[in-house]
């Protein structure tokens, strides 16, 4: 019989979805830059719709003075301190506030004002929060602790020749600044010390770029630069060394606005450049392909879109990517549009009436913040979507007999539970029999059911994923992988927010389709661009483990193994970041067991280990920021099963334990990291059954 008649079986079900009301919150700012005296105007941000209300108590009067002409970026937030900064530039100062993250209200630091320098135009925070640097006839960096603001030894510094800030960025990493824009053919790049503040010109600096007006307006996670000529209608892409900055081969691109281009942003999936034309009052948006110095820029369809205002300077995009925010500096208001993640299209143009932000000034800058847990923490096998992991068991009567995933939805919805015939044999190990693979591939937010089946069937073996999509209750399949690969390492490979279909090969013999000499492989399939077959990085050794997870936090898997260097000896973890860069960690023996999570709630995957010791498990992690935790939590013969049981925001340490006792089958967690919180325990399936929260231990 041909196996597709027989891949998957559906009980019928009705599950009512209880959709609950996230406790976070997000919010917009927009600076009124007036010389009459400026102000902060607040917004509440709604996720779902990109609708945006007004904030109590706004706006808020910074007691000084702004300038009265137009610059691009003269506000800006610290994301991890929950403070912004705006400049006051004809009081020639910054003003400092903490974020309330409940109300968005906005408390003024003890050390606020910050003595400025002249011609403010420019201000950007670091990523850790210091130092922060203020653009304009000079360059000014400051070192900010909870109750000061220290100028950094040698501040304020020279750009160079031939270079006036009017706008600016960091690197991805926070190790290198760039700057420039407002006259002359030269931009400037700096190393940044974070500790100190100190800025130190890079070699080269400052760099030609052949037109006027060069402004380095963002980077991406692989370390590119993106400069734009606003008067020439031109945008540069650059790779970068060591922070020094070359030029990809089909730069400059020419981006069609000939009005003057100004504020520039690559969107969170890192597949978009998007452009505000201040006096074409339009957005220009242009698909990033490519790598490295074959990296090229093309306008998507439709582009560029009006904004519907007057002076459109200003962009900003919500943490997912979903909506774009333009701020427009004559008209004084803000239009929100709808991104489409897949295609780039702008739609759903909502303005706000003229004027909505003051009678007079210029909108000189916006800036958003999200204090919502970290867009790439996702809770495994939630699949409800209410931010916690749900109680899942799978149960077969062999390998060869349909499966069914009986879900509990772990306190939502009155204890809701629901079971659904789908795959075979799932969680029995057998050579042809599913594998569990629940992840989100249709973008919900919600998990989905998902196995992938080797089917043994020609040659090499062909594999296939079948998914249940939660959004839309149909089955989608989709032939990748063969016989032998490892399914585990599923993930959000491109950062559009949905899982990629992948596997992970072992290169334990060169094959006339191994692309990588016989060392292991990493496949997947980009769901963010449809036309890519698949794409592939060679990374590990033939007897490596494969890690995955996102371990520097950019919300894209990451390509990690653990790899044994003999018994009795650490292992090694082997790490290829998305973000760049690669590392090498010891941290356990070959034999533990990897039990990838983030346990600390940073956003970051941790490199987790579970160890059976005299009968009991003992777990240990090593956080991203070198901190360590250490559990002796359940017994040897445990399954691990860790979630977000709790919906913290945190791996929960936990297992599965199966008895031959009707109704002694539990789940067992203990909250990681959390003071004061009680261990507690679920009961949820029976013997023999599959607990489908270890699909990804190895």
């Amino acid at each position: 019989m041909d196996f597709t008649k027989r891949f998957f079986w559906l009980a019928a079900f009705s599950v009512l979805l209880f959709c609950l009301e996230a406790k976070a919150a997000s919010f917009l700012y927009a600076i009124n830059d007036n010389a009459a005296g400026n102000q902060i105007y607040g917004f509440s941000v709604n996720e779902t719709s990109g609708a945006l209300t007004a904030l109590a108590g706004f706006p808020v009067a910074t007691g000084f003075n702004g300038g009265g002409s137009t610059n691009l970026e003269m506000i800006t937030i610290d994301r991890l301190n929950k403070r912004l900064y705006a400049i006051n530039r004809g009081s020639n100062n910054i003003s400092a506030y903490s974020i309330n993250d409940a109300t968005g209200g906005l408390a003024v630091l003890p050390f606020s004002p910050i003595a400025g320098i002249a011609n403010e135009r420019v201000i950007k925070v670091h990523p850790s929060g210091s130092p922060l640097i203020v653009g304009g006839d000079e360059i000014a960096s400051y070192v900010i602790s909870s109750t000061s603001a220290t100028p950094a030894a040698g501040s304020p510094y020279s750009p160079g020749a031939n270079v006036s800030p009017a706008g600016a960025t960091f690197s991805r990493d926070g190790n290198y600044f760039y700057t420039g824009g407002n006259l002359g053919d030269f931009f400037a790049g700096f190393a940044v010390n974070p500790g100190s503040g100190v800025l130190s010109a890079l070699p080269g600096s400052p760099f030609n770029s052949g037109n006027q007006t060069p402004n380095p307006t963002a980077t991406d996670a692989t370390g590119r630069l993106f400069v734009i000529n606003s008067r020439q209608a031109l945008t540069r892409v650059y790779t970068t060394a060591a922070g020094v900055p070359a030029q990809v081969a089909g730069s400059p691109f020419a981006n069609g606005l000939t009005s003057f281009a100004s504020d520039g942003e690559v969107h969170p999936n890192g597949n978009f450049f998007m452009l505000a034309d201040r006096t074409g009052n339009r957005i220009g948006v242009y698909q990033i392909s490519g790598s490295g110095a074959d990296t090229t820029l093309t306008a998507v369809a439709g582009s560029p879109f009006a904004t519907g205002g007057t002076s459109s300077i200003a962009l900003a995009f919500n943490q997912t990517g979903n909506f774009l925010f333009v701020g427009n500096g004559t008209s004084r208001n803000i239009t929100t549009f709808s991104v489409n993640t897949s295609t780039g299209e702008l739609t759903n143009r909502v303005v706000q009436t003229a004027n909505a932000l003051g009678a007079a000034g210029l909108i000189n800058g916006i800036a958003y913040i999200n204090f919502a847990p970290a867009v790439n923490f996702d809770a495994p096998l939630d699949f409800n979507g209410d931010g916690k992991s749900d109680y899942v068991v799978t149960r077969s009567a062999n390998a060869t007999s349909p499966s069914t995933w009986y879900i509990n939805y772990n306190g939502s919805g009155n204890g809701l539970s629901y079971a659904v015939q789908f795959g075979i044999g799932v969680g029995l190990n057998t050579a042809t029999s599913d594998r569990a693979v629940p992840e989100d591939f249709d973008g919900d937010d919600k998990d989905d059911i998902a196995v992938w089946r080797p089917t043994g069937v020609g040659d090499p073996g062909k594999a296939y994923f079948f998914i249940l999509q939660s959004s839309t209750s149909t089955v989608r399949f989709e032939q990748f992988g063969r016989q032998g690969d490892d399914p585990s390492i599923v993930r959000d490979y491109d950062g559009d927010g949905k899982s990629d279909v992948a596997v992970f090969r072992k290169g334990n013999a060169i094959t006339t389709d191994d692309p990588c000499g016989g060392s292991a492989i990493w496949y997947y399939r980009p769901s963010a661009t449809p036309a890519v077959n698949f794409r592939y990085t060679c990374w590990g050794a033939p007897a490596d483990f494969p890690l995955p997870g996102d371990f520097d936090g950019d919300g894209k898997g990451d390509f990690v193994v653990q790899r044994s260097n003999g018994s009795g000896m650490a292992a090694t973890f082997f790490l290829n970041k998305s973000g760049g860069g690669t590392e090498a960690v010891n941290w356990g023996l070959p034999t533990d067991i990897l039990v990838p999570g983030d346990y600390d709630g940073d956003g970051k995957t941790d490199i987790a280990i579970s160890r059976a010791v005299s009968g009991t498990r003992n777990w240990f992690i090593l956080e991203r920021d070198g901190g360590t935790q250490t559990y002796q939590f359940g017994s040897s013969v445990d399954a691990p099963a860790m979630g977000d049981y709790n919906g913290d925001g945190k791996t929960d340490i936990a297992t599965w334990r199966t008895s031959a006792t009707p109704g002694q089958v539990f789940f067992f967690v203990r909250p990681a990291e959390t003071t004061g919180a009680a261990d507690f325990q679920f009961q949820w399936g029976q013997q023999n059954d599959y607990p489908v929260a270890r699909y990804n231990v190895h």
